[in-house]
Parts: structure tokens; sequence; C-alpha cells
């Protein structure tokens, strides 16, 4: 295959986009946050709490991916640790959005949550009603909300913790979404290796 000189182009330069942002990312408050929020999933897995994730979109797909980095193995073997993602129920989701609204359809599914557990909120834009209320509900309930944005959104004052990535490009975002988001798992991982040896 002749490679395409344009095409080429466009990629290095998209490429090159990304690990700039990702580089303004390092050099920001966020990886302060992302030690903090490590901190604070080790200690609910610890007590013996659970860590819930919710998006939508593609922010469902990062939601997915991190919850079975958690239930499986990033780089250690070990016991698999609590993790869930919400909104994966086909029927669930279909139900409460006919009933009450598909801007409920996390809420109503964090009935599970208790007092001390993690709800992660991945959210591009942070202005998804239903990634809103699952955030109210999480608090009502006793858990910390941690929520992962992009630049232009809300500002979602009522996460415990808000980690804004420097970008307002969907496909950016979720990209150095994702990057924290394996990172955090990574320092949970180490931190639990020892806690929770392999079965």
């Amino acid at each position: 295959m002749t490679p395409n000189s344009e095409l080429t182009g466009f990629i290095r330069a998209e490429l090159r986009d990304l690990a700039r942002l990702l580089s303004e990312t390092a050099d920001s408050d966020i990886p302060a946050q992302a030690e903090e929020a490590s901190a604070w999933c080790r200690d609910t897995l610890k007590a013996g709490g659970t860590i819930y994730y919710c998006g939508n979109g593609g922010s469902q797909a990062e939601a997915m991916h991190l919850a079975a980095e958690l239930h499986g193995r990033l780089e250690f073997d070990r016991a698999p640790l609590a993790a869930l993602a919400i909104g994966l129920n086909a029927s669930t989701s279909s139900a409460i959005g006919n009933d009450y609204g598909f801007e409920f359809a996390f809420a109503r599914e964090l009935a599970i949550v208790r007092p001390g557990d993690i709800v992660f909120a991945l959210t591009t834009s942070g202005r998804s009603p239903n990634v809103h209320h699952a955030i109210a509900t999480a608090h009502a309930r006793g858990a910390r909300v941690i929520a992962v944005t992009g630049s232009g959104s809300d500002d979602l004052e009522d996460a415990d913790l808000h980690l804004r990535i420097p970008s307002d490009r969907t496909r950016n975002v979720q990209e150095a979404s994702l990057a924290i988001g394996h990172l955090i798992c990574l320092i949970v991982e180490r931190a639990m290796r020892d806690e929770s040896p392999h079965p």
C-alpha cells in the first residue's frame, strides 16, 4: 500500500495534538487530584466498599473498561476488586427510561450504593442530566463522587472532586480521561496488591 502523504500528515498532527494535551494535563492540577482519587478508592476498597462508574456513549465504554481493569488485572495478579459500571443492562435502562425518563436511568440503578462508596461520573460536556441525577443520588446515599470532564463542562460543584481535562474536543477528552483512569487503577492495584493476593 502506498502511503497517502496528506493522511499521514493528518495522523501525525492529531497525535501531536494529543501529546500536547497529555503534556498540559501533566502540568495541571490533575495529577494531584488523581492521587487524591486513588487514595479515596484504596480506602473504600479496604473498607469493603465498591467503586462505580457511569457515563454516556464513549464515556460508558470507558466506564466498562476501567471497571474491567479492577475486576481483572492491569499489571499484577491479585484478587478482583469491587467495581461496577452501571447503565449496561438494556432491560433496566429501557424500563427506567420509559417509566421515569432517561435522565433517571443511572440514578435509579445507584440504589445499591452504600455510604463510603465511590462513584466516578465520566462526562465530556459535564451537562448530561442522567449524570447529574446520578451524582445527587450518590450523595444522598453517602457516597463520594469523582467527576472527570472536559474544559467546557459546567462547574459540577456537586462533585467532591472534579478532574477537568484541558480540552473541549470530545475524542481528546476521552483519550486523556482514559489515561488518567488507567493511572488511578494502577495506583489502586499497587496499593491493594498485598491486601488482596491472587487466589
